[in-house]
């Protein structure tokens, strides 16, 4: 057993020395914007009037690795104030967002007059593969 925990303990360093190398190697950046819409209509359905008051955060993130490997991530939280959220065509946008293939939509706040989300809006990896001349 303690030939094991020696072994593991020494190929251990043996990556570490491998991970830093390859880590010095990865460039990365974080950004993103705070965006604010107030709106005031009256309901398709009902013909009530209502006021919203949309805030978003998206946040951003962009990583490579050499020219190798590439990433991007936009992540949105968004909250609702107002009494859209009472208002049948509300619900009727969130039914359809709930089509998707797969759920990437946490609600944290489903309150009257306060509605709050997180999603993930966009991800890909990037790899490129070496060209030849």
């Amino acid at each position: 057993m303690r030939c094991a925990a020696l072994l593991a303990g020494l190929m251990l360093c043996a990556v570490q020395g491998q991970a830093q190398d390859a880590a010095s190697n990865f460039q990365y950046r974080f950004g993103g914007y705070y965006r604010s819409l107030f709106t005031a209509s009256h309901s398709f359905f009902t013909g009530d009037a209502y006021g919203d008051s949309l805030n978003r955060v998206r946040l951003s993130f962009d990583g490579g690795w050499e020219q190798i490997l590439f990433a991007h991530v936009d992540y949105d939280n968004e909250a609702h104030f107002g009494n859209l959220i009472t208002e049948p065509d509300f619900n009727l946008v969130r039914q359809r967002q709930a089509n998707e293939y797969s759920d990437l939509l946490h609600v944290v706040v489903n309150e009257p007059h306060v509605y709050w989300d997180t999603s993930l809006y966009r991800g890909y990896l990037t790899f490129v593969t070496a060209q030849s001349s």
